[in-house]
């Protein structure tokens, strides 16, 4: 029996934890030609990389977004992948060296393997975009879209007062904080959302990669609000918002 088959399909595979993938599917019998969209590809394996940059060292999302990559200046770089190491310029511009797992390091070759063809591979920053430089807010909507494959919708704040001005008009289910922000902290944007919605404030899970002062300690035990330690995993953490929401939801 001959089975002769025609196709014009373009599709999408969308899998959890990872970006979705397009491609299109043309010819006839034998002759099939699949086509991927590379854009896909590429952001995949970035997005990869920086997932596992995240769980490896527990850097903060400026940090991750300021690394440098120049191949043909070694020296300006931020990552070593033979030495398995990071460098971050943190508060203070003060540099830290992290180190990195093997997992890591064979995970940022393949996304820098793919960066030397792309059309910006000349920037000195090591994460790139569709169309340059990715961006600490770019960063961030990456992270988002892991919570997204769950099918909740994610508001993304920069700063305390941010957060503060976005909640007043868009209550939310659950609240993720770093104890750390810009001009209004997590305990400050707890103490203010306690004056305003006390039961606002009773949806928030701080998030911390720090060494707790005292002060810090006392207010966490206080507030007897859950901590997520960093580095985060992100299927772990995935689990937990599933479990702080249904636990929201019983109180």
């Amino acid at each position: 029996m001959d089975l002769s088959l025609d196709a014009d399909l373009t599709f999408s595979v969308d899998v959890p934890g990872a970006p979705t993938v397009t491609g299109h599917l043309t010819g006839s019998g034998t002759a099939l030609e699949l086509q991927v969209d590379n854009s896909f590809v590429f952001a995949g394996r970035r997005d990869a990389a920086i997932l596992r940059l995240f769980i490896d060292t527990g850097a903060r999302r400026a940090e991750v977004a300021n690394l440098r990559w120049t191949p043909a200046d070694p020296d300006t770089n931020d990552i070593d992948l033979d030495a398995g190491l990071v460098r971050v310029l943190g508060k203070g511009r003060r540099e830290r060296l992290l180190s990195i797992g093997m997992k890591t390091v064979k995970s940022l070759d393949r996304y820098l393997r793919l960066r030397e063809g792309h059309a910006a591979a000349a920037t000195p920053w090591l994460w790139l975009g569709l169309k340059g430089r990715l961006t600490d807010s770019g960063i961030a909507q990456m992270v988002a879209e892991v919570l997204r494959r769950d099918g909740h919708e994610i508001l993304l704040a920069s700063s305390g007062r941010e957060a503060l001005a976005r909640l007043e008009t868009a209550p939310v289910d659950l609240i993720l904080s770093d104890l750390r922000m810009p001009d209004l902290d997590g305990p400050d944007l707890y103490r203010e959302l306690t004056a305003r919605s006390p039961a606002l404030a009773r949806r928030m899970v701080f998030v911390t990669g720090d060494v707790l002062t005292p002060e810090t300690g006392s207010f966490l035990s206080k507030a007897a609000l859950p901590v997520l330690e960093k580095p985060l995993d992100p299927y772990d953490l995935r689990l937990k918002v599933r479990a702080y929401l249904a636990d929201l939801g019983r109180a």
